[in-house]
C-alpha cells in the first residue's frame, strides 16, 4: 500500500506544479470578451471560478492527507471524509482537463 501512497503523492505533486500554468490558461480564457457573461465555458469545464478552486483543491487534499492518514501494519487506512474529498477533488480536476487521479481513490481502505 505504501507504493500506492507514494504514487498518489507524486501525482498530487505534479498537479500542484502544473496548477500555476493551468491557472494562467484559465484566466486567459476567462478574459476573452466573447466569453464574457457566457456560462457556457463554466458549464463545459464544470467549475465556477476555476483558477482559484484548482489550487484550493490541491491544498485541501494535502491537508486532509496529513490529518487523516494512519499506518496500521502495512495497510494504509483513510477516513471516509478523506476519500469523499479526494473523489470530489479528482472530479474537479477531471473537469479542468486533468485526468488519471480518480482511480487512486479506489486503492484506499475506508474506515467504517
Amino acid at each position: 500500500m505504501t507504493e500506492n501512497n507514494d504514487e498518489f503523492m507524486i501525482l498530487l505533486s505534479e498537479v500542484e506544479k502544473s496548477s500555476e500554468e493551468i491557472t494562467e490558461i484559465m484566466q486567459n480564457l476567462s478574459s476573452i470578451q466573447a466569453l464574457e457573461g457566457n456560462r457556457e465555458l463554466e458549464n463545459l469545464i464544470g467549475i465556477s471560478h476555476a483558477p482559484c478552486s484548482l489550487k484550493r483543491e490541491v491544498e485541501r487534499t494535502k491537508e486532509l492527507l496529513s490529518l487523516n492518514v494512519t499506518h496500521t501494519g502495512l495497510e494504509l487506512t483513510v477516513s471516509p471524509r478523506l476519500v469523499s474529498s479526494l473523489q470530489s477533488s479528482c472530479l474537479s480536476l477531471q473537469r479542468a482537463g486533468i485526468t488519471g487521479m480518480y482511480h487512486h481513490t479506489q486503492l484506499f481502505h475506508v474506515n467504517s
